[in-house]
This record gives C-alpha cells, sequence and structure tokens, in this order.
C-alpha cells in the first residue's frame, strides 16, 4: 500500500482500500520521512524547505 501522507486524500483512499481489503484496520505503521541533502538549513530552498516540513512534520497528523 503506497500513499502520499501530505494529501489526506491518498491516506483516506488508502484506509479504506485496506479496510475493503481485509475488513478493518488494527494497526498502520507510518513509515516515512525524508531528510534530503545533508547541508545548513538555510542553505535549503524555500520549495525544499515546505515539502520537508510536509512529510516530516504534518505528514503524520494526515495518518490519524
Amino acid at each position: 500500500m503506497v500513499a502520499d501522507i501530505t494529501d489526506a486524500a491518498q491516506v483516506e483512499k488508502a484506509v479504506d482500500a485496506a479496510v475493503a481489503d481485509i475488513g478493518r484496520l488494527d494497526i498502520a505503521v507510518n513509515n516515512a520521512g525524508y531528510d534530503g541533502k545533508y547541508q545548513l538549513t538555510r542553505d535549503y530552498s524555500t520549495d525544499m524547505l515546505d515539502r520537508m516540513i510536509a512529510l516530516n512534520v504534518r505528514g503524520g497528523g494526515c495518518c490519524r
């Protein structure tokens, strides 16, 4: 099962598919993260920082 956890609709669709396939969902593992290229935070582009925050910080909130 694959979903972009930064997209709540994809997460909901993935959960619905799992429930439809096996009847219920007792546990899910949020195994996502992106650390990007190792560099100083000030050297990241705004777009890269936004993506990292969306995935590493907000993304887990979509998986509830």
